[in-house]
């Protein structure tokens, strides 16, 4: 019985093992948009499989591809909600969402005013997902653009799954 636990816990270490040397990376935050829970430069653990055999959920914070850069952002929307901003909050279908990873005082708007807090609403599609930085001020995420005058302010970056390359596992210490 000893051998058989011995041989258990022996093949769960190699399977452990095998498991972070396939699929787990190590990548480095550029950029405050994910303010103040992953900071500028911070690096943090990526799960790669995870993410493309198994269903995303609203909170995870993933890794994609956005032309030749990797973002991270939180997930807020998945596939055929309707999320709506309205006077600084988040509405999925019609109900309010709770954000407790966020600072109270944050206001969710449009990506190039907080002063205005009209009502914008988006469909997600199929196979994406509707993703924003915790930084709501200072974040290129499923809003738009930051700054109305330098690009297509109605233009909306839903994250296609194909291009999610991870999700967040944790943030290694800084020294």
């Amino acid at each position: 019985m000893k051998r058989i636990f011995i041989i258990l816990w022996i093949s769960v270490i190699i399977l452990c093992l095998l498991y972070s040397i396939l699929f787990i990376r190590v990548y480095r935050i550029s950029g405050d948009s994910m303010h103040p829970n992953l900071k500028h430069k911070t690096i943090i653990l990526t799960d790669t499989l995870l993410p493309h055999i198994w269903i995303l959920k609203r909170a995870n914070i993933i890794l994609y591809k956005f032309w030749d850069e990797i973002r991270a952002k939180r997930i807020i929307g998945v596939p055929w909600e309707n999320i709506i901003l309205r006077d600084g909050n988040i509405y999925i279908n019609s109900a309010l969402i709770s954000e407790p990873y966020l600072d109270s005082k944050i206001k969710t708007c449009a990506p190039w005013s907080c002063i205005d807090l009209t009502e914008k609403t988006y469909s997600v599609p199929e196979k994406s997902y509707f993703v924003l930085g915790d930084n709501r001020e200072n974040s290129r995420d499923s809003r738009g653009c930051l700054d109305a005058l330098s690009c297509d302010e109605n233009a909306i970056y839903y994250v296609p799954q194909s291009n999610i390359i991870g999700k967040y596992i944790l943030a290694l210490p800084s020294f």
